[in-house]
């Protein structure tokens, strides 16, 4: 009787079942639910499926399974499906690996207004990357689109651009306003970026060390190793915080341990003090 049921009920009838199961936290039922209803051409619960086998959830992580799932929603137009099929090829997980497809997949979601996406690409002109050429105007142009959505990511990128003048002409205050508004949604790096404002006096009236400590401190609790080298910065030089060079080998020596080459410049002036912290 069960299986009759099912298969009288409408995709979006099964769509609602697996949203409700997955609240329950039953994966396997979630899943099945979900594959029920993208088998009768549902968009949304094909992009889900691809989901539940590309993390393994409710079913074995199959890639290949994802991205023939993913490329189903995709055809019918989600925009997240298009982007999860630019990061399968990006990667070469269940599909070629392919710069060129990548950014196909990737274009044709960011075209649609996905934030994701958009601070994806922007993030390839960034960086030239992905067989894109870098640039710098295309890269703020997404990064604009994605950050006026909301996206944390993209307005600690656009911050960026803004703070070092790239493709957009410098403005450290734009940069500030876009550093909190992403840091209000708990942006690691945008803490940082913060910190940064403050410690320089950029996008900020003047400098104000105990702000940039605070900031500093707030991003670096959390493992940001630029935070750790700045917030080390602090204790050694007494900006902000009472001189401390046990406390500066402390954040230096987290930051190191990262890679951080300043970090490591810093630690060798203060050889003595390592073993202690």
């Amino acid at each position: 009787m069960e299986n009759l049921e099912k298969y009288s009920e409408t995709p979006q009838q099964l769509f609602e079942k697996a949203q409700q199961a997955v609240a329950d936290n039953n994966r396997y039922q979630a899943a099945t639910l979900f594959l029920d209803a993208a088998v009768k051409g549902h968009c949304e619960a094909q992009y889900r499926v691809g989901d539940c086998y590309y993390n393994g959830f409710g079913f074995t992580k199959n890639y290949e399974e994802a991205v023939k799932w993913y490329l189903a929603a995709a055809t019918q137009g989600s925009a997240k499906a298009q982007f999860m099929l630019s990061e399968c090829h990006h990667w070469g997980r269940g599909a070629e690996e392919s710069d060129e497809k990548a950014v196909e997949w990737l274009r044709k979601s960011a075209e649609q207004g996905y934030a994701v996406a958009q601070d994806m690409l922007g993030w390839y002109y960034d960086g030239g990357e992905n067989g894109l050429e870098k640039n710098d105007i295309e890269a703020v142009k997404w990064y604009t689109l994605a950050a006026n959505q909301g996206y944390a990511e993209a307005q600690y990128n656009l911050g960026v651009c803004y703070y070092n003048g790239q493709g957009v002409k410098k403005d450290p205050f734009k940069a500030f306003e876009l550093f909190t508004l992403a840091e209000q949604q708990g942006h690691v790096f945008a803490q940082s970026g913060l910190g940064d404002c403050y410690f320089f006096g950029k996008g900020v009236p003047k400098k104000d060390y105990q702000k940039a400590v605070e900031w500093y401190t707030k991003a670096a609790e959390q493992g940001h190793s630029i935070a750790q080298y700045g917030l080390g910065t602090c204790y050694y030089s007494g900006k902000g915080v009472p001189k401390d060079k046990l406390a500066a080998t402390k954040w230096f020596k987290k930051a190191a341990a990262q890679g951080s080459p300043q970090a490591k410049s810093m630690l060798k002036k203060l050889k003595k003090f390592i073993d202690k912290v």
